[in-house]
């Protein structure tokens, strides 16, 4: 399986863009890489089905 770049654009409003895999839903993969404003994420993983989320706090 190849690894994937996914790249997430979102308003600035104070959560993170994390990753969820089908191998995992309670697992959050984290951004490699943040623009300055907050704005792009990029997450590279490799998986077959995934959801990028924002997440505001870890409950």
């Amino acid at each position: 399986m190849h690894k994937q770049l996914i790249r997430v654009v979102h308003p600035t409003d104070g959560g993170r863009t994390v990753l969820r895999t089908e191998e995992n839903w309670d697992s959050n993969l984290e951004a490699g890489s943040v623009s300055q404003d907050g704005c792009i994420a990029e997450l590279s993983a490799k998986f077959a089905r995934g959801d990028p989320i924002v997440v505001y706090n870890d409950f």
